[in-house]
């Protein structure tokens, strides 16, 4: 059942989003950096709708989190520039070394926006042994925050990936 919302969730917020090549409109007027956010806020309000709800009511609220996360991605993703982009991938590579709960930062002083990874807890992968660890993100553009939590889990090579 579990799979079966999170394909659901996965196909809402993919249903959203086109190809482009990079600097184009994909078939539903948004732009690669749009269709980037909108599907991942869909995955994750996908995601945070599944614990919210229960029972009969799970399919419903993984559903609503699907979309209304893909629109909330969206709007960020339209919004973030690849200056962005860049500054949060450095943090994103720092906050896999960070010891848990120091928030790591960062800052676009060319438009203000600006966001935080806190890691959260630390654990064990189950199936390969690996580090797994929990994530807490912020990113501010234009005001307004955009918050969400994900695991990501350190592969054989020293990389990482995110899981949820």
């Amino acid at each position: 059942m579990k799979t079966k919302i999170m394909i659901v969730a996965l196909a809402a917020s993919l249903s959203l989003a086109g190809c482009a090549p990079p600097g184009e409109q994909n078939t539903w007027g948004m732009g690669n950096k749009q269709t980037a956010g909108a599907v991942t806020g869909g995955v994750l309000g996908g995601l945070v709708g599944h614990q919210i709800g229960g029972g009969r009511g799970k399919s419903w609220t993984t559903g609503i989190g699907a979309v209304l996360g893909a629109l909330a991605g969206s709007q960020i993703g339209k919004q973030m520039d690849e200056q962005d982009l860049a500054y949060h991938r450095q943090t994103w590579d720092r906050a896999y070394s960070a010891p848990i709960n120091d928030t790591i930062t960062w800052n676009n002083p060319d438009n203000g926006h600006h966001g935080s990874i806190t890691p959260i807890r630390e654990g064990r992968n189950a199936s390969t042994g690996g580090t797994c660890r929990e994530y807490k993100q912020s990113i501010f553009i234009g005001g307004q925050a955009q918050t969400a939590v994900g695991t990501a889990c350190q592969n054989s090579d020293g990389t990482w990936t995110m899981v949820n």
